[in-house]
């Protein structure tokens, strides 16, 4: 044994399946659009009909419009041809994901995919999570790029530790094409409830990179949307308690939509209200108005 070591450099330990390395796209599909790192967007999909709704059409061919290249990776295990056709013309891969690690496993799977090609300079995380955007959204990236941070989100959240709500995520080239970048992806390993998705992986990847010197930063800061919800006569300004942190892409759609002519609004929100914000049923009327 001492003459003859095993060729694996440490074999008492495991290597988990789900790693960077051993985990591996279901099935690919090539879209019509060539591949270009300069900015890269990887969405996120699931849908439990298997199909691509035309609200994922719109807000994919509103990014492919102003020059994004889209990698799509689905947890849809079934995605038909006929689906995959309604988008194959404005995306550049259709990755067919297993599904583990929701939306964070789609993303980490999805840089793979463009890592393997060429890293990156300008990279956008997002899933389907939200109907939008109601607004151009190339104005928004526009201001992110004057913003000193080296990335943003959105909307941000105090609640728990803080951290950028991962819905929609955008990294400039000081932190995509870093070391340290790269590393947080080759170590991902995939977390198996949504609990521990929230804790590991939303709230551990702002705070990693924050301890690591990054600069974070949010279009639409949690400061200035509780000071305005807490000041006015908002929809949920009557939920709102003192020292109580709260879902700001919920329980301030209202300011959002109206105040800050924000781009989003989340599915879940229309859908389900779990906070039993009120108003909900307004939102219709000033989307209209907002974008016909």
């Amino acid at each position: 044994r001492l003459a003859y070591p095993p060729r694996k450099l440490a074999p008492w330990k495991e290597i988990n399946d789900l790693s960077w390395k051993r985990r591996k796209p279901l099935r690919l599909f090539q879209g019509q659009v060539k591949y270009s790192s300069e900015k890269v967007i990887i969405f996120s999909h699931f849908d439990k009909d298997n199909i691509i709704d035309p609200y994922v059409q719109f807000c994919l061919n509103e990014m492919h419009k102003i020059g994004w290249v889209i990698i799509f990776v689905t947890s849809c295990h079934k995605l038909s041809k006929n689906e995959i056709a309604k988008i194959e013309q404005i995306v550049c891969m259709v990755i067919l994901s297993d599904g583990n690690g929701r939306d964070w496993g789609n993303y980490a799977l999805g840089f793979r995919f463009a890592y393997e090609l060429a890293i990156p300079s300008k990279l956008i995380l997002m899933n389907d999570s939200v109907y939008g955007p109601f607004h151009s959204i190339k104005n928004i990236l526009k201001k992110a790029d004057s913003i000193d941070a080296d990335f943003w989100g959105l909307t941000d959240s105090p609640q728990h530790r803080y951290h950028l709500q991962s819905y929609f995520l955008y990294f400039k080239s000081s932190i995509c094409l870093h070391q340290t970048f790269i590393n947080y992806w080759e170590s991902f390993i995939p977390q198996p409830n949504k609990d521990l998705i929230i804790e590991r992986n939303e709230i551990d990847f702002s705070q990693h990179f924050i301890n690591l010197g990054f600069n974070p930063a949010a279009l639409y800061p949690y400061s200035d949307l509780v000071k305005i919800g807490r000041s006015g006569n908002y929809a949920a300004s009557s939920l709102l308690k003192k020292d109580e942190h709260v879902n700001p892409s919920h329980y301030f759609w209202d300011i959002l939509l109206v105040f800050y002519k924000f781009p989003f609004i989340k599915v879940e929100l229309l859908r389900d209200n779990p906070s039993q914000i009120p108003g909900i049923d307004l939102v219709r009327d000033i989307l209209k108005e907002i974008n016909p």
